[in-house]
């Protein structure tokens, strides 16, 4: 996932060896991440994009956190992050027990089936443990948080993630801010702005 798309917000300058960005008063180690069809995350540390030796790093939808057979993404994985809580994932795991896709497994949750709600704890369990991971690993001060299946559901998913990541290790995790994106649902039309531009 290319980071200019991921981190709008930052302005991108060159600098020697790679790309610097300049947060505009906001935290210089930060992150991004999108959970949508898919999960994405963009990353800044002391100001420097992080992009690895491909252009791919920050591509932490495809670090391993289960054992479980069902939780597979869409390149094949099993186990890692997409594979039990991407969008696409939800419906391929639970269309069987009556959930076709993301938007029908939290309405039954907003009205009081706990099945759904325990599936959603479930989901907000690997998503809060690898916020947690992005944490302690890169020392972040926030995390903004989008996509889909977050967006549309931003109020109530947003405590629960915040009660798996935050609080642990504090030394670590205290100061660490997890928000809504700012652009919220535009974030893609200001990425493909970024991209031209």
């Amino acid at each position: 996932m290319c980071v200019s798309k991921t981190m709008p917000l930052v302005r991108w300058r060159p600098s020697g060896a790679g790309v610097r960005c300049k947060t505009m008063g906001k935290p210089a180690h930060c992150a991004y991440v999108t959970w949508s069809t898919g999960i994405g995350v963009g990353l800044c540390v002391d100001e420097h994009v992080l992009r690895g030796k491909n252009g791919n790093a920050g591509h932490a939808g495809h670090l391993f956190v289960s054992d479980n057979d069902d939780a597979l993404c869409g390149f094949g994985n099993v186990g890692d992050v997409e594979g039990p809580i991407a969008g696409n994932s939800i419906a391929r795991r639970f269309a069987q027990f009556g959930y076709a896709d993301s938007a029908a497994l939290f309405a039954a949750a907003f009205a009081g089936d706990t099945s759904a709600v325990a599936i959603i704890d479930e989901l907000c369990q690997v998503m809060g443990r690898t916020l947690y991971n992005l944490i302690v690993t890169l020392d972040l001060e926030r995390i903004s948080i989008g996509g889909s299946v977050f967006w549309h559901h931003r109020d109530w998913l947003l405590p629960r993630l915040q009660s798996y990541m935050l609080g642990k290790l504090a030394a670590l995790t205290e100061g660490c801010e997890l928000v809504p994106a700012g652009l919220g649902e535009r974030v893609g039309d200001f990425g493909a702005l970024a991209l031209v531009v």
